[in-house]
């Protein structure tokens, strides 16, 4: 299973943003949307660099869908009880993979500029 706590997530979040590569974050919603939203305003807050430096509101705010949010009401999303089944070695492979994923992605001034760019400067 994979479910990690928001915090895992934005951990590798920020990771990656430290990374100096351009970044675009997609994901999907999970079975709860109101655990989604919550892990989601973390990961944007992180990839901004606003969180943990920010302290976020611990509490969700009054709005249409605010029941949903029951029992606690808090912006933290839930542990999960499932096991773990990612082995070390699984993970360090999956680090490494990153790595050369992120080694080939060039940063913006390496890229050659766009070809309406060179018809402007001609």
């Amino acid at each position: 299973a994979f479910n990690p706590p928001s915090r895992s997530i934005c951990r590798c979040v920020k990771m990656l943003v430290e990374a100096g590569k351009p970044l675009l974050i997609l994901g999907g919603g999970g079975y709860n949307p109101a655990d989604a939203a919550r892990c989601w305003l973390q990961v944007v807050a992180t990839a901004m660099g606003e969180y943990p430096r920010t302290k976020l509101p611990r509490f969700v705010p009054e709005h249409r869908f605010f029941p949903r949010y029951a029992p606690d009401f808090s912006l933290q999303t839930p542990e999960c009880l499932v096991d773990d089944m990612n082995t070390q070695s699984y993970l360090e492979r999956l680090w490494e993979h990153l790595n050369v994923v992120l080694s080939n992605i060039p940063l913006p001034h390496e890229r050659p500029p766009a070809m309406g760019s060179r018809l402007r400067d001609a």
